[in-house]
C-alpha cells in the first residue's frame, strides 16, 4: 500500500468513527502482512496482553517478519522490534501467540500448524528486544502442534500453555504449566482431550478457555467428526472445569471426569446436530457468579448460520439465535476458508452486561459490537453498535482480554484482510494495522 493510500486509508478511518461508537484511542502501529487473516484469526491466544500497565502484541508486518509492539499504557508510548526469518505466513493458521508469566517475561509461539513447536522467550521482563534462541518447552508431545493457547491464572498467576497436538482427525489437547521460579515447563500427567482412542476421524476443538476470578478455569469444545462430501461437521457443545489450574476436570453437574476426555464423556451441554455449520474454536466468557457465556454461530431452523448466545443462569442452560441473517452457506473444505461471518468474541463486565464482537456480512463486514443486558439477555432488547464503520475484510476480532479483565477497556488490533478459500490462492497485500480502545458506558 502506497504512502498516500495509508494516508487515505487512515484519515478516513478517524473522520468515519466520529459517528459511531468513539474509540478512546486509535494508534497505527505499521504496515502488515494482509494476504491472509493470520494476523486476525480468532484463536490467537494470546495476540494481545497487559501486564503491568504495559500492553504487548505482534503481527506479522509488510515484509512478513514479525513485528512486536510494546506500549506504556500511561503515556501511549509505542516501541517496536523486528524478528527476521521465514514464517510462512500463506497459511492463515501460522498465527503468533503471546504469554507472560508471573515475572513478566514473554512467551512467543509462532508457525505452528501441525509443526514442531517454535517457541522462544524473552531475555528480560517485558522486553521485545532480546530473545532466547528456539527451543523446546519440554519436548514430550511437542512436534504436531497447533493452536497455542497461554492462559493466566488470576490467583496465583500461573502460566498455562494449552495445544493440540496431532490433526484435524487425529487430535488430543495437552497442558503444560511453566514453573517461574525455576524457569521451566512442565507436562500434566494425563491429557486432557483426545479423539485418538476413537476412530481415526474426530478432533476436540476448544473455545477459548478462561479463567474467573477465583481461579476457577472453565473450557467448552466441540466434536469434529468425519466430513461429509467435504462439509465440516462439527458437532454439539460441551463444557468442563477446574479448579485445580487443569489438573482434575469436572462437568457441569459436579462429576469429576476421567481424563482423557473423549467423545462418550458426559460433557455435553447443548446439543448441536452434525452437518449444522456449527464453527470451531469461537470465544467464552465468565459473569460475576462464574457462570459460563459461549457465543458461536449454527444452523437455525432454515438452514442458515445464524449468530448464538449459550449461558448458564445456575441451574439451566439457555440458548439465543442473534442474528438476522438471509444467504445460507456451507463450512467445506481444507485450511482457512473465506467464510461471511467471522468467529463471534464475547467479554461481560462487572454489571453482567454481556458484548458479543464481530464482524460479518450483516455489518458490512466492519467490527460491531452487539450488548445484552441481564438477567434474560434478549436479542429483542439488544443494543448494536459499529465500532469502526471501515470494512476489515475477512479479519477477526483480537481482543486484549487481559486488559479488559482489569479495567473493562476494550482494546482490539484492528487491520483489513484478505483470505483467500481454503488459502490456495495468496497475492501479496499488505494494509495499516491499529489498536483501538473502546469503553463502553453502562
Amino acid at each position: 500500500m502506497t504512502l498516500l493510500k495509508r494516508f487515505l486509508y487512515f484519515l478516513i478511518l478517524l473522520v468515519s468513527c466520529t459517528h459511531v461508537h468513539e474509540p478512546v484511542y486509535f494508534q497505527n502501529i505499521g504496515e502488515g502482512w494482509s494476504g491472509n487473516t493470520v494476523n486476525t484469526v480468532i484463536f490467537r491466544h494470546n495476540g494481545i496482553l497487559t501486564f503491568n500497565n504495559i500492553q504487548i502484541t505482534a503481527f506479522y508486518d509488510q515484509d512478513e517478519n514479525i513485528m512486536l509492539v510494546k506500549r506504556n499504557l500511561s503515556n501511549n508510548i509505542i516501541e517496536t522490534y523486528v524478528i527476521e526469518d521465514d514464517f510462512n505466513t500463506r497459511n492463515a493458521h501460522n498465527s503468533i501467540s503471546l504469554g507472560v508469566d508471573k515475572h513478566g517475561f514473554l512467551h512467543l509461539v509462532y508457525v505452528n500448524h501441525g509443526k514442531v513447536l517454535r517457541y522462544q522467550k524473552s531475555m528480560e521482563p517485558l522486553s521485545i528486544e532480546q530473545w532466547s534462541q528456539l527451543m523446546s518447552m519440554t519436548g514430550i508431545n511437542e512436534d504436531k502442534v497447533t493452536y497455542p493457547t497461554f492462559l493466566n491464572n488470576p490467583i496465583d498467576s500461573t502460566l498455562i500453555f494449552v495445544y493440540r497436538q496431532g490433526n484435524a482427525h487425529r487430535g488430543t489437547v495437552y497442558f503444560k504449566k511453566y514453573d517461574a521460579k525455576n524457569e521451566e515447563w512442565i507436562d500434566y500427567p494425563n491429557p486432557i482431550i483426545t479423539g485418538e482412542q476413537d476412530s481415526p476421524t474426530i478432533c476436540p476443538y476448544w473455545n477459548h478457555p478462561v479463567f474467573d476470578e477465583s481461579g476457577q478455569l472453565h473450557l467448552s469444545f466441540v466434536w469434529r467428526k468425519r466430513p461429509v462430501n467435504g462439509k465440516i461437521n462439527n458437532v454439539g457443545m460441551h463444557y468442563i472445569r477446574s479448579s485445580d489450574n487443569g489438573m482434575t476436570w469436572y462437568n457441569c453437574a459436579g462429576d469429576s471426569l476421567f481424563l482423557p476426555i473423549i467423545p462418550e464423556s458426559p460433557t455435553e451441554i447443548w446439543s448441536i446436530p452434525q452437518l449444522s455449520n456449527l464453527i470451531n474454536q469461537t470465544s467464552m466468557a465468565i459473569d460475576a457468579n462464574s457462570n459460563p457465556h459461549i457465543v458461536y454461530y449454527s444452523n437455525d431452523t432454515g438452514q442458515i448460520p445464524q449468530y448464538q448466545h449459550l449461558w448458564f443462569d445456575g441451574n439451566t442452560w439457555k440458548n439465543s439465535t442473534i442474528s438476522l441473517r438471509k444467504i445460507p452457506f456451507n463450512l467445506e473444505g481444507k485450511g482457512t476458508l473465506q467464510i461471511p461471518m467471522s468467529r463471534p468474541e464475547v467479554i461481560v463486565d462487572k454489571n453482567d452486561v454481556v458484548y458479543m464482537i464481530l464482524r460479518a456480512d450483516v455489518s458490512h463486514d466492519k467490527l460491531m459490537v452487539i450488548s445484552f443486558l441481564p438477567l434474560d439477555y434478549s436479542p429483542e432488547n439488544a443494543k448494536k453498535e459499529i465500532l469502526c464503520p471501515i470494512p476489515v475484510g475477512y479479519a477477526e476480532p483480537l481482543i486484549d482480554r487481559m486488559r479488559w479483565q482489569n479495567d473493562n477497556t476494550l482494546t482490539i488490533l484492528v487491520q483489513f484482510n484478505h483470505q483467500p478459500q481454503t488459502d490456495k490462492v495468496l497475492d501479496y497485500h499488505t494494509s495499516p494495522v491499529f489498536l483501538g480502545d473502546w469503553v463502553f458506558k453502562p
